[in-house]
């Protein structure tokens, strides 16, 4: 029976699974005698294919693209933003970012409250929409009354396909502001931005960035 490995983010991230506790020797013994069991090795997107090219020979490596199906551009939103930040009770005269991704430190939450908070400093009418999904908020909530901005921060839970498609609509630009080697560059979150018509802010992470 052929065997097929899915590598993800832990062949390349030195913070993830074991190569949290290997050294560069022990690291390079184990991923070569780990992928020698493989007859073939898929990584998401080109970018993660680095990872598995350290340690097999190419011939063995492919990437997939993202698979999902993108619903959310089939659905009716309507085409005016003032109606769409109603329904979703966010207000018309800011100038919305949003991010979208766990409430985990490595999707950048706080790197786009403190820039909402260093820009109200400097006078602009700029706020953030951050959909979370899972995780606890409580940590986010608290950064952005300490920066003086929680009357600028919307945040969201897990939305419903549509609901979360009126929001991307309502935005004037999108983040995707993931910032560890786990990033796996084109993800679902930014192709649904641009889909929807938004420019795009990423962090300079090496795959965000070559994407």
């Amino acid at each position: 029976v052929p065997v097929i490995f899915d590598t993800y983010a832990e062949i390349h991230d030195l913070s993830m699974g074991v190569n949290k506790n290997l050294n560069e020797i022990e690291r390079r013994n184990y991923w070569v005698e780990f992928l020698k069991n493989s007859d073939f090795i898929i990584a998401p997107g080109p970018y993660c294919c680095r990872g598995p090219l350290t340690y097999a020979p190419k011939e063995k490596i492919d990437f997939v693209y993202d698979g999902s199906d993108y619903g959310v551009l089939k659905l009716d939103l309507g085409d005016d933003k003032g109606v769409l930040r109603d329904l979703m009770k966010l207000p018309r005269d800011q100038f919305l970012i949003g991010n979208v991704g766990a409430f985990e430190a490595r999707k950048g939450h706080d790197h786009l409250i403190m820039a909402v908070g260093k820009l109200k400093k400097q006078g602009h009418n700029i706020g953030a929409v951050i959909c979370g999904g899972s995780g606890d908020r409580t940590k986010w909530i608290n950064l952005a009354k300490d920066e003086g901005v929680e009357d600028r921060i919307h945040f969201f839970g897990r939305l419903s396909e549509l609901d979360l498609g009126r929001v991307l609509k309502s935005l004037d630009a999108f983040s995707d502001l993931e910032n560890t080697p786990r990033a796996c560059g084109l993800t679902m979150a930014i192709l649904e931005g641009m889909a929807l018509g938004n420019p795009v802010v990423i962090f300079a992470n090496r795959e965000m960035f070559e994407i």
